[in-house]
């Protein structure tokens, strides 16, 4: 979506990394139980998704500069959250509750599926059908092509880049959801380099760096 938009996110492997370690920190010092820390956790990265937004949007801040600095901020949290250490297993205060959220977002099986691939297949459907069956799609990619067209033809720029970069905070975040339920503790360096994946994988996959179709 960020792409798409002509914009690029390099906080995406740090957000992966806070969402891992928020996660875990609360699960593992007993503060929370598995939901009320993935709500958390997935509040946490949205609001670094509407940051990125608005500062790219609303601030006109380059998006390589803006979401370099929101690198940066989203790493030091996954270092400070649990006092720069990785975090103990997060079976010990709710194994029960702790195990059901492993088996959920990894290790458990739906149809002879693990998990893990349900819920890529589920992103897909979602946000394919929101990019080509929807108005918020249909101006994702006009600002991508061209924003001063899109802004005259009275797209609201500001919010489409804004989703766009929630959207990449979402998958992020779910993304370290998943880690966490693959190694049952919260890891400092979770998610690192994933930026770079994501473009790579993004421009193989036949999106231009340049935004638009």
């Amino acid at each position: 979506y960020v792409l798409i938009t002509g914009n690029i996110d390099l906080s995406i492997g740090s957000v992966v990394g806070m969402s891992t370690m928020v996660a875990a920190t609360l699960m593992s010092k007993g503060i929370m139980s598995p939901i009320p820390a993935l709500l958390v956790t997935l509040l946490c990265c949205l609001l670094i998704g509407v940051l990125n937004g608005l500062l790219v949007a609303k601030f006109k801040l380059p998006p390589f500069i803006a979401t370099l600095g929101t690198m940066t901020v989203a790493r030091g949290i996954a270092q400070l959250v649990n006092g720069n250490y990785n975090t103990d297993s997060i079976m010990k205060f709710y194994p029960e509750a702790a195990q059901t959220f492993k088996n959920v977002f990894y290790y458990g099986k739906t149809l002879g599926l693990y998990n893990g691939i349900w819920i890529a297949i589920i992103l897909w459907i979602v946000f394919n059908f929101l990019l080509s069956k929807t108005r918020t799609g249909r101006y994702i990619y006009a600002t991508g092509s061209n924003i001063d067209a899109a802004r005259l033809s009275g797209v609201n720029v500001v919010s489409t880049t804004v989703i766009a970069y929630v959207v990449s905070a979402f998958c992020s975040f779910v993304v370290g959801i998943i880690t966490c339920a693959t190694v049952g503790q919260g890891t400092m360096d979770a998610g690192n380099s994933y930026e770079m994946y994501a473009v790579a994988a993004s421009v193989i996959g036949g999106v231009s760096t340049l935004g638009g179709q």
